[in-house]
């Protein structure tokens, strides 16, 4: 249901699937990848820890949920978790790499301490992917960790190499878009999101992403257009709203400023729609 374009539907069923069996770690995983993709990291963060403690060696779960936590800015959470990915993944085992623990404790200072930690994953990751030569998946979690470690230019030629080699896959391109987005080069970005969206039309997030690049490339309208389309896709992601009110005041559309005081998508997109037609 989620793939043929009913979140709502797929949410539901899967919800179903979690309570009758709190232990079913695809379940949890299938659920919070399903909010993550609808903009809701909140709500993804929950389901994908039920995944991680329901089975610790998920490794799917482990990197969304890493991906949730970097988005949410809890950095130390996300460096835990692509730790946990690392030590989980069977191309450090097939490649005879032994990985020791993290220390509870680095020392040093906090800051000393984070990138110390920062500066371990990185080297492990280097392992994975010469342990796993050109697999888009380790590229695109090496992306992760470079985003992590705030090293833009790495992540973003890490992840041009993942989606040559895995051109079809919207959340890498996602994640491409948003690392060059960071960057400060949001009209570059926009071609990444248009692509991911493309290739997955239900993709909530990646219009919300293609929305603030848009605003910020100074096309305002477009942003607009591409911020109702996420909440089409998810009603319950209010805080696209404010995104919305910013970039109407900003193009001095203050009609449909006013049309956004409900806050309900139908009669928003409908407004919209007469403004485009005129």
């Amino acid at each position: 249901m989620f793939d043929a374009g009913r979140p709502g539907p797929a949410v539901h069923a899967l919800e179903s699937a979690v309570a009758q069996e709190v232990d079913d770690a695809a379940a949890w995983y299938a659920l919070g990848q399903a909010h993550a993709e609808m903009e809701d990291d909140s709500q993804a963060i929950a389901c994908l820890e039920a995944a991680v403690r329901a089975d610790p060696h998920d490794l799917h779960a482990l990197l969304q949920l890493g991906v949730s936590y970097l988005n949410e800015r809890m950095d130390r959470q996300a460096l835990r978790c692509l730790r946990a990915w690392v030590e989980c993944n069977p191309a450090m085992a097939a490649a005879g790499v032994h990985v020791q623990s993290a220390p509870s404790a680095p020392a040093g200072s906090p800051a000393e301490g984070r990138r110390m930690a920062f500066d371990e994953l990185l080297a492990l990751m280097r392992q994975v992917e010469a342990a796993a030569p050109g697999d888009p998946e380790v590229l695109g979690v090496l992306g992760v960790v470079f985003n992590l470690t705030k090293e833009l230019d790495a992540a973003e030629a890490v992840l041009r190499r993942a989606v040559e080699l895995q051109p079809k896959n919207h959340v890498l391109w996602n994640r491409l878009g948003a690392t060059v987005n960071n960057s400060g080069r949001p009209a570059d970005a926009v071609p990444a999101y248009q692509e991911a969206v493309r290739l997955r039309p239900t993709f909530a997030r990646g219009y919300f992403n293609l929305g603030i690049s848009l605003f910020d490339s100074d096309r305002h309208m477009q942003s607009v257009r591409a911020f109702a389309r996420a909440l089409q896709l998810n009603p319950n992601a209010a805080h696209i709203w404010s995104h919305v009110r910013v970039a109407l005041s900003v193009a001095e559309e203050f009609d449909l400023v006013d049309a956004c005081g409900p806050e309900d998508v139908d009669t928003f997109v409908k407004a919209l729609q007469e403004r485009t037609s005129k």
